[in-house]
């Protein structure tokens, strides 16, 4: 089954995610890397709202099609394409929205972003965390609905 054609849109994001992860810039990314990577990301306290680690190590190790122990930009798209575009992408999302609803009230407010994403991923800047706030805020009130973040994140 071919994956679901990704917009330029989507697929800059994804080489961005690519090129971040491919730390030696040889093109390629080792599985252990991208596993780690989501270990980390499980470890921000996760595994309840997203799929459970070895389903992601299966996909992970599934995308590798010519089996070389590594995943290379074209790979990493159509991993992407399939999971962006799966029948439960929705529901993956939605559930990923209620980890950063910390007061539980629908929205996803600046405050609530950052406090969750500083506390685990440090690296990230006051603007990256802006823009993503700008671009999701469909309505532009100032705070992410559950409705908005889906209708983003499968963009």
């Amino acid at each position: 089954m071919s994956a679901p054609k990704l917009t330029e849109e989507q697929i800059e994001r994804y080489r961005e995610w690519f090129e971040a992860l491919d730390e030696d810039r040889n093109g390629s990314i080792p599985l252990s890397r991208l596993e780690s990577a989501l270990a980390d990301t499980v470890g921000m306290g996760m595994p309840l709202v997203f799929k459970p680690y070895e389903e992601w190590q299966r996909m992970i190790r599934d995308a590798d099609a010519d089996v070389n122990g590594t995943i290379e930009l074209h790979e990493f798209l159509h991993m992407m394409a399939r999971t962006n575009h799966s029948k439960s992408a929705a529901r993956f999302y939605r559930r990923a929205f209620k980890f950063f609803d910390i007061d539980c009230d629908g929205y996803m407010t600046p405050d609530e972003l950052y406090s969750r994403i500083y506390r685990y991923q440090k690296h990230i800047t006051n603007e990256e965390l802006s823009a993503f706030m700008e671009a999701a805020d469909g309505n532009k009130d100032g705070k992410i609905s559950c409705d908005e973040f889906v209708d983003f994140m499968m963009s």
